[in-house]
C-alpha cells in the first residue's frame, strides 16, 4: 500500500467500515484479543494483504470479471502489441546472431554472451498469436520496482526471447524499417524473461544509432541499475498464454 497516495477522509472511513464489517465473527476469541493488543502487527498484516493483486484474486474467486488496472507512478501504459502466431520452433541461439551485412534478415550488431548462455537452449514450440503490453518509464527507477507495479496491477510480467525477436523482425533495420513498437532512437526496450533454468532475467534491446544494428543484453532482474524516463517496458497481457 505504500506505493499509493494518502487516503482522503471519506475513502478512509469507507474502507474502515468495510474492513470492520468483513471481520470473521467465528474467530478464536484469544486470537482476536491478541490482534487487538498488537496494532503494529495488525498494520503490517493489512499492508501486506490490502493489495491490488489480492483484491483481483478474490474478485475472480467470486466469479467477477477483472480488467487489468496497472496504476503506476513509474510506468505509463501506452498500448497493446499483437504478435503473429509462430508456426515453427524458435531456437534463440540460431536467431540471435550478429549480422550487419546488407540484406540480413534482422540487422544485429551485438549479442550479450549471457543471453546465449541463459537462453540459447530454451527452445520455444510453435505458438498462437500473443499480446504484450507496452509501457513507457516516467521517472528514473531500478527494474524491480516497476515490474512489481505491473504485477500488483494483476498483470503477468514474463515474456520470451521469441517474442522479442518477433518484434525485432517487424523493425529489422531500426529507424529505416516501418514504424513498430520498439524504440529505435538508442533508448532501451526492456523485458523480463525466465531463462532455461527458470531464473528471472532482465533482457533489453536497443538500436545503436552510431553503428546501426540491434544490441541485445541480458542481466539479473534484481540488479540495481536505474533506467531513465523515456525507455520502454513490455509485459504480457494477462489474457495471453506464455509460450512453452
Amino acid at each position: 500500500m505504500s506505493n499509493g497516495t494518502a487516503l482522503e477522509i471519506g475513502s478512509f472511513v469507507s474502507l474502515a467500515g468495510t474492513t470492520v464489517a468483513s471481520l470473521p465473527r467465528d474467530m478464536d476469541s484469544q486470537l482476536a484479543q491478541d490482534f487487538s493488543g498488537n496494532g503494529a502487527a495488525m498494520k503490517i498484516i493489512l499492508a501486506e494483504t490490502l493489495t491490488r493483486a489480492n483484491l483481483d484474486r478474490a474478485l475472480i474467486t467470486l466469479g467477477k470479471k477483472v480488467e487489468p488496472k496497472p496504476t503506476s507512478s513509474i510506468l505509463k501504459f501506452i498500448t497493446t502489441v499483437v504478435l503473429p502466431a509462430r508456426t515453427t520452433r524458435f531456437v534463440p541461439e540460431d536467431a540471435f546472431v550478429v549480422n550487419t551485412k546488407p540484406g540480413s534478415h534482422v540487422k544485429i550488431g551485438y549479442i550479450d554472451s549471457d543471453l546465449i548462455r541463459w537462453f540459447g537452449d530454451k527452445i520455444e514450440e510453435p505458438t498462437a498469436e500473443a499480446t504484450l503490453r507496452q509501457y513507457v518509464i516516467t521517472r528514473l527507477s531500478a527494474f524491480a520496482p516497476f515490474m512489481k507495479e505491473i504485477r500488483d496491477g494483476g498483470i503477468a510480467t514474463k515474456t520470451t526471447p521469441g517474442e522479442l525477436y518477433s518484434m525485432m523482425e517487424k523493425q529489422p533495420y531500426g529507424p529505416k524499417s516501418d514504424a513498430g513498437p520498439l524504440l529505435t532512437n538508442g533508448y532501451a526496450n526492456l523485458f523480463e524473461m525466465d531463462d532455461v533454468n527458470g531464473v528471472a532475467r532482465l533482457v533489453h534491446a536497443n538500436w545503436n544509432v552510431d553503428t546501426g544494428g540491434w544490441y541485445v543484453y541480458a542481466g539479473d532482474a534484481s540488479r540495481s541499475h536505474r533506467w531513465r524516463d523515456g525507455f520502454q517496458v513490455f509485459s504480457r497481457d494477462s489474457r495471453s498464454p506464455l509460450a512453452a
